[in-house]
């Protein structure tokens, strides 16, 4: 499970708090095109832990490689906003820690959809790495 530290690499905190705030109700919509439920900020949460631990496992040259098959799906997420069935864009926090824990310069991020990653394009479009 990933921290609040992790997700605000990327996300702003007023986002986390929308994400958090999800707990507290039934089927809630939290976006034009959202809905949540009691668990979803756990799964969220669960997914990005679960990416960012691969993620360090192959930096630190624990393991050889990885594969993260996480929901719910990450790329549409933006700093501020929950959008296209995503939460946290666990991706682009994976990059983030990677950079700054890691001193990775520079990371290709592959978003393999019929439709780009919005999200993942506006966390890091003034990033000149």
């Amino acid at each position: 499970e990933c921290t609040k530290q992790e997700v605000l690499l990327v996300h702003t905190p007023s986002h986390s708090h929308q994400v958090e705030s999800c707990q507290e109700g039934g089927l809630t919509q939290v976006g034009s095109d959202t809905y949540a439920c009691i668990d979803s900020s756990l799964a969220a949460r669960l997914a990005t832990g679960t990416v960012l631990d691969v993620c360090r496992r192959v930096l630190s040259e624990q393991v050889a490689n990885g594969c993260c098959i996480v929901r719910p799906p990450g790329h549409h997420a933006e700093p501020d906003q929950i959008m296209g069935f995503c939460f946290y864009n666990y991706v682009a926090v994976a990059a983030k820690m990677a950079m700054e824990e890691f001193g990775v310069e520079r990371i290709l991020i592959l978003d393999w959809d019929v439709h780009h990653g919005n999200g993942t394009q506006a966390m890091f479009w003034d990033d000149k790495r």
